[in-house]
This record gives structure tokens, C-alpha cells and sequence, in this order.
């Protein structure tokens, strides 16, 4: 970012936040947030078109999901998604390596060609679908598949909150209401930049099974933060500022 090109405003504020050092360790901070929102929505163009999807999925750099294994013999698993790195792709690698899995995301943010009535998709935003999410989720798991969605929707109103970088984050404690009570194995599933290339990620979310409900979700929660709290302190690229506490910084 040149120095007569001053940052967005509001991004100059996140910086502050986010980034605790110099003005010009923030300026940069700026740039790598600014290119990880322009070239996520540019890919989103690519991942979007029929033609050019498997050109746009060349970036990314072949996943080790060998943690998964053993989740996938009959238990099934919950892949934890997050509005972080470029949007979409972490949903496209689950659609390409397992069989039917059902994830959640806004299905009106869809390619044309992207059929959304074959079963695979469930609306947040429908109010009908909203309400089936856990219980579709359930049944999908003891079919031993795999479910994906992002605790910071709306699964169920019940919520936890964890406070990060001066804010509060609040997410759902459906997806570890969930893991507790089919027994599921659970993973933060992301895809972030690394470099000019895109980097599966896959951590294993360890949480006691016998604690109580309510020790399991904060338990649980606060592992899948970590696992974000981490991104968010070390790439600015990788925050495309979708998630619900930074989403109104470029909506207003």
C-alpha cells in the first residue's frame, strides 16, 4: 500500500486492534487485509463459473486429512467451518473429497449450475431450514457422513460468548450439543492463504466426553477458538471480514 494511498478508514480502526505494533506494521497489516478481500471475491468469480472452477481449485495445495480417518467409520464427523481465508473453497474441498456430506451455507449464494435441491445444502437464512438444521445434522452423523457448518450461525439461539482483540464473539453451541450427544468426532475445517496458494487446514477438536453440557460447550468453543484466534492474530489476509462482528465494516 503506497504511502500516498491511506488505508479504509475502518480497516485503519481494525488495525489498531488487531495489530499492536508500529504505524508502518499496521500500514502493512492494512495491505494484507485489502488483498485478501479483493482476491477472495475475484476467486469467488473463478469458484462461481463451471469453466474455470477447477482452474480456481488448482491453488489450493493437496490436503492431509488423515486426522479424519478414523472419524469416518461409521461415526461419522462435524467439520467446523469459519468466515475465514477465501470464501467458499473450504466448502468446495468438502464437496470434492467426501460423499454427500450435508453443510450449511447461504444457498442463494450460489453458482447457477450448483443444484441446491439435491439434499446436500441447508439454508441459515431460510427460517423453515433454520429450524432443521441440528436434526438433519443428527441424522447425517449416524449415517457415519459428514456435517459442516460454522458455530458462529445460527443453528440454535443458545449462545456462548468468548471475548478476543477488545470485542465479543458469540457462537452457537449447537455444533458441540451436537458432537456430545452423537458421540461425533469434531475438526475446525478451514482453507486460508498461505503465501499466493490456498492451505487445507484440519485440527482436531478434543473436548472430555463425560463433562457436563454445559463445561463440554464452553470446553468445545473454546478449542475452535483457538484454532481462529490464531488466523485472526497472524494472517489479515485470511480475514475477509464475513464473520458476523466484522461483517458490518464494509455493509454500512
Amino acid at each position: 500500500m503506497s504511502e500516498d494511498r491511506p488505508p479504509h478508514p475502518r480497516l485503519w480502526k481494525r488495525a489498531k486492534q488487531f495489530c499492536p505494533g508500529t504505524r508502518s506494521e499496521r500500514r502493512d497489516w492494512c495491505a494484507r487485509a485489502w488483498w485478501g478481500i479483493a482476491a477472495g471475491e475475484l476467486l469467488r468469480v473463478f469458484l462461481y463459473d463451471r469453466a474455470t472452477r477447477a482452474q480456481a481449485m488448482e491453488l489450493v495445495l493437496p490436503p492431509d486429512l488423515t486426522a479424519l480417518d478414523p472419524a469416518l467409520t461409521g461415526r461419522g464427523a462435524i467439520l467446523a467451518a469459519a468466515h475465514l481465508g477465501p470464501p467458499k473453497f473450504a466448502m468446495n474441498l468438502v464437496l470434492d473429497r467426501f460423499a454427500k456430506p450435508l453443510i450449511v451455507t447461504n444457498s442463494q449464494d450460489m453458482p447457477d449450475w450448483q443444484r441446491v435441491e439435491d439434499g446436500l445444502f441447508l439454508n441459515p437464512r431460510d427460517p423453515q431450514a433454520r429450524t432443521q438444521i441440528l436434526l438433519r445434522g443428527a441424522v447425517q452423523l449416524r449415517r457415519g457422513g459428514v456435517f459442516f457448518a460454522a458455530p458462529d450461525g445460527k443453528q440454535t439461539q443458545d449462545t456462548l460468548r468468548v471475548d478476543g482483540f477488545g470485542q465479543h464473539w458469540d457462537f452457537s453451541v449447537g455444533l458441540p450439543a451436537l458432537a456430545q450427544r452423537i458421540k461425533a468426532d469434531s475438526f475446525v475445517f478451514l482453507a486460508l492463504w498461505e503465501g499466493e496458494r490456498i492451505a487445507p487446514r484440519c485440527t482436531p477438536i478434543t473436548v472430555p466426553a463425560e463433562l457436563a453440557p454445559e463445561d463440554h460447550h464452553r470446553a468445545w468453543i473454546e478449542a475452535y477458538w483457538r484454532s481462529l484466534s490464531s488466523v485472526i492474530a497472524s494472517s489479515p489476509e485470511n480475514l475477509r471480514f464475513l464473520a458476523p462482528p466484522l461483517r458490518k465494516e464494509f455493509t454500512r
